[in-house]
């Protein structure tokens, strides 16, 4: 049964209780689990762009078939559901959708098989925010499960073992493509770029993990907790799952305002006080990282136009450098005003996928990318969040992730960086080898 309103559950909650209660529902089905790490402090956020966090977590989880899966149903058919809903739908778009929305196919492998967008009503959807839990969707069952999983003596002795073990990491992820096709690859683009097509491009490369025993919850956690990045999301699609910790917001929504965050220019943290503000430093005044921002800020500038009242699109930051545990990153924030009566999907698909992880021109640059990556990207480069009853959404960039099947063992990471042409081959694998290392290496 849903409850009409918030069940309040815990008024002083931490990480560990979102954790220990995302392991109570694990068998679930269909699950989607977001975890933001909010700053502790006020003067902490406002190291981080606007409007960045929007809650402390989500546990959506459902044993229930979706209400909208890509193949079964069309776009129409999920802009129905969202319209007509009256409870909160999680879920994600994956990045070959792309090929619905333009002229465009995908070539490369796919032995994941996560569909173009997949949502579901939660049967149990519980809520983190200013340490609070509230459940706001659940049976009594439901919520006295949940009380005594919080209980302190529950707490302390029947969750132990989950919360202090360490999964035991028995496979090693292989690189796809060596240091010297990658070197190739980037005088392609370059090529590319000088003859016109494109001027900057998103080129991402696969490691691979074959007979790979993964604990998800546990790698998610750990993966987490080495990066305390602010959209995290896990995804349980029965035999499917993604383990997200990624840094970039790809839009949300309130009322009839839109806010789009891409993420370009990466640095990496230090341990030393000095050199680690240096670093930050270097980044936002790097001629090379603002202009790869720039040439984003642009291409969402024009995305959000055609959804937006003309005159309100505005960039109200502009290559705002904030630190996350393991990298600085530079981003931008971009923001406009709904048309109306522009349905939310209209809104947010007039943007995907986002060209944080494209380029542009975003169509060719996504034709070059299909042509020179091994793998169809599917649920990587996509976005996973949620629409309210209100019409209101707000979807990450789906990147620093690994995708696992249960069934069949395989499981992979990815990362990217943006090519210019004045981009350097060793410094853009060691970009992607920077961004891969906390996910390939959790532990």
């Amino acid at each position: 049964m849903s409850q009409k309103q918030p069940q309040i559950l815990k008024t002083h909650a931490d990480e560990d209780d979102f954790y220990h209660l995302l392991n109570a529902f694990s068998s679930f089905k269909h699950i989607v689990a977001l975890w933001s790490h909010s700053p502790q402090s006020q003067q902490e956020s406002h190291s981080f762009p606007l409007h960045y966090f929007e809650h402390d977590g989500w546990i959506a989880a459902s044993n229930n078939p979706p209400k909208s899966v890509g193949g079964t149903n069309r776009l129409s058919d999920l802009k129905e559901v969202i319209s007509s809903h009256k409870n909160h739908l999680f879920g994600f778009f994956s990045y070959d959708l792309k090929n619905e929305l333009e002229k465009l196919i995908s070539t490369g492998e796919d032995p994941f098989g996560f569909p173009v967008f997949w949502f579901f009503e939660p049967e149990i959807l519980l809520r983190f925010q200013n340490g609070r839990i509230e459940c706001l969707n659940g049976s009594t069952e439901v919520i006295g499960l949940c009380m005594d999983i919080l209980s302190d003596s529950y707490h302390t002795i029947a969750l132990k073992s989950i919360s202090d073990s360490t999964p035991e990491k028995t496979f090693e992820f292989i690189p796809v493509v060596s240091r010297e096709e990658y070197g190739k690859n980037i005088d392609i683009i370059r090529r590319h770029i000088a003859d016109g097509n494109v001027y900057e491009l998103n080129y991402c490369i696969e490691w691979q993990a074959q007979s790979a025993s993964i604990s998800p919850i546990e790698t998610w956690k750990s993966m987490n907790r080495r990066t305390q990045a602010p959209f995290s999301a896990f995804v349980r699609m029965d035999q499917h799952y993604l383990m997200s910790a990624s840094p970039e917001r790809f839009m949300c929504k309130h009322g009839q305002l839109v806010y789009s965050q891409p993420i370009k220019g990466t640095a990496p943290r230090n341990t030393d006080p000095k050199q680690d503000r240096e670093n930050a430093h270097l980044l936002s005044v790097n001629k090379k990282e603002r202009a790869e921002n720039l040439m984003i800020v642009d291409l969402v500038r024009n995305d959000l136009s055609r959804s937006c009242t003309p005159g309100t699109v505005k960039v109200p930051e502009l290559c705002k450098v904030f630190p996350l545990k393991t990298v600085h990153q530079m981003c931008s924030t971009i923001c406009g005003e709904l048309k109306t009566p522009l349905h939310p999907l209209d809104a947010l698909l007039a943007a995907f996928p986002m060209g944080s992880m494209t380029g542009a021109p975003k169509i060719s640059a996504m034709k070059i990318i299909d042509e020179l990556e091994t793998f169809q990207r599917g649920i990587f480069s996509g976005s996973v969040g949620y629409f309210t009853p209100q019409g209101d959404f707000d979807f990450n960039v789906v990147i620093r992730s690994m995708i696992y099947r249960s069934d069949t063992k395989q499981a992979v990471v990815r990362a990217g960086s943006a090519i210019t042409y004045d981009s350097n081959a060793e410094h853009e694998w060691g970009e992607c080898l920077m961004k891969a290392e906390a996910i390939i290496n959790p532990f």
